[in-house]
Order: structure tokens, then C-alpha cells, then sequence
């Protein structure tokens, strides 16, 4: 889905599920950490810092080329849902008789 502040970009929050973390993980070339230590589930290498830790309910954002983990309070202060455009359904003619 993508969120708008300034500029769209395009993030991903991070679920409990083993499956669709994995995905985000591959999705922004995140590390598996060792152990999970304070809830720590990856890193994710960002252009700003080396590493940046990720846990349970922070969102990653992809910004152009850089990635940024965000928590969920800061995330929701600073953007809003963009509404992507859906194909229409056109309903079916009725057969009257």
C-alpha cells in the first residue's frame, strides 16, 4: 500500500506472521538478527545509518532508494493511507422478460 507525507512512498508494517516477515525481509534486504533480543526481529541496512533495528508493529519505508524502519505512532502522525485506484466492476445487464 502506499501512504503520503510530503511524497508518496511505499511501506510495509511489520506483523507477527513468520511468513510475511520473511517476505519484508526480502523486500528491503533486511539481516536476520542471531537471537531476538527486546523484540529486535531484523536489521535493516538504511542509507542514512549502517543498520537500523526492526521489531514487531514498526513500519519500513522505502524512500526512493533508502530504506527507514519508523514506529507505529510516528508512522501514523506523519502519513496517510493513499487510495489506490481500484478497476471498476460493471454490473451485469438484467435479462427482463
Amino acid at each position: 500500500m502506499k501512504y503520503r507525507a510530503k511524497q508518496e512512498v511505499e511501506a510495509r508494517q511489520i506483523i507477527g506472521d513468520p511468513a510475511a516477515i520473511v517476505a519484508l525481509m526480502f523486500w528491503c534486504n533486511g539481516k536476520p538478527v542471531d537471537s531476538v533480543v527486546e523484540g529486535v526481529l531484523f536489521h535493516v541496512p538504511t542509507g542514512k545509518k549502517d543498520i537500523s533495528v526492526a521489531r514487531v508493529n514498526d513500519w519500513v519505508i522505502k524512500d526512493g532508494d533508502e530504506f527507514v524502519v519508523m514506529k507505529d505512532a510516528e508512522f501514523k502522525r506523519r502519513y496517510t493511507a493513499v487510495q489506490e485506484a481500484k478497476t471498476p466492476v460493471t454490473p451485469k445487464a438484467e435479462v427482463t422478460k
